[in-house]
């Protein structure tokens, strides 16, 4: 797929970013940012394929020249693709080997593209040294910065970029974007009503394997007791976010549920029913009072980085108190 051919979501996008590649005209460096599975990466993947072009036709990548031919490829020697380590960090070393890149000449498109993704992972050293990159621009070089958590960036990396907001992708959005890879229309629904407009878990969760797993973290939220911190299946910083946002979407069909007087229009979501039935008692004012704290809960996690078992112990009371 071609940038050109991107047609679902994200409309004013679209356009503003096909109006750089008409005119051949690139920011020094655009901040993709939004809730996660918004379509940020794809869109900064797809849109430096359609940029390295050396021949472009009436705005559109002429598909034809060498560059071109490389679309899809792990490697083009004009693009390069930062991304964090297993620790979850870029730190300086990775920004290092990024610079060296930037001061080579382009190969076969006129400017190099760097891509960040999670650029809110930089190191404080890290992000220095690119911060270096951002004032003193390179003519050769142009840069994309993701990130869902954009209060984790530098306020000076925010300032010299352009920032484009991504919004997460309506249920009709999901319904179409889901429709593409399964025919399976009872699923695409319940699936597009589950994940809020993430469509990264949305595909992830048309695997059987996760659908059950992602159940089974469900079932721990509302099955939360004294001994349920042995039985978490998370333990690192990031897998603790992962949970999170599964919960806050358990409490927010909970309380469409509670508020919707027509619960039949939930009867096509076996899974809903499912998770709804051990809630059923559950008082209202608590479930959003609960909802918000998830959310905070998020919130300090991203922004720094708390004793974990701790942190955890104190959640799970919080979700203890709430149920009980």
């Amino acid at each position: 797929m071609s940038f050109s051919e991107i047609s679902i979501g994200h409309p004013s996008i679209i356009q503003k970013l096909q109006s750089f590649i008409l005119h051949q005209s690139f920011p020094n460096a655009l901040l993709f940012y939004g809730c996660s599975g918004s379509g940020k990466s794809f869109f900064a993947h797809h849109f430096i394929e359609e940029v390295l072009c050396q021949k472009p036709v009436s705005g559109h990548a002429c598909l034809q020249c060498k560059s071109c031919q490389l679309r899809g490829a792990e490697y083009h020697p004009d693009r390069m693709v930062v991304e964090p380590d297993d620790k979850q960090s870029i730190k300086i070393d990775t920004i290092r080997e990024m610079q060296n890149f930037c001061a080579l000449k382009p190969v076969y498109a006129d400017k190099k593209w760097i891509l960040i993704e999670e650029a809110h992972q930089l190191t404080i050293e890290s992000s220095q040294a690119l911060l270096k990159n951002l004032e003193e621009p390179n003519s050769s070089s142009r840069f994309i910065l993701t990130t869902h958590h954009l209060e984790g960036l530098l306020p000076t990396i925010r300032s010299r970029c352009s920032l484009i907001p991504f919004y997460a992708y309506s249920d009709e959005e999901m319904e179409q974007l889901l429709s593409q890879k399964t025919d399976d229309m009872v699923l695409v629904r319940e699936l597009a009503m589950i994940t809020k407009g993430n469509s990264k878990l949305a595909f992830q969760l048309l695997n059987p394997e996760n659908r059950l797993q992602y159940e089974n973290q469900i079932s721990l939220f509302f099955e939360v007791g004294d001994h349920l911190y042995e039985k978490l299946p998370v333990k690192t910083k990031d897998e603790i976010i992962q949970l999170l946002h599964c919960w806050e979407n358990a409490l927010l069909d909970l309380i469409k549920y509670g508020l919707n007087k027509n619960k039949s229009l939930y009867k096509s979501g076996a899974w809903l029913i499912k998770k709804f039935q051990p809630a059923s008692s559950i008082q209202m004012d608590k479930v959003l009072w609960l909802q918000q704290q998830l959310i905070q809960y998020e919130k300090n996690l991203q922004r720094s980085n708390p004793y974990l078992p701790s942190f955890t112990q104190c959640l799970l009371s919080d979700i203890y108190w709430a149920f009980h």
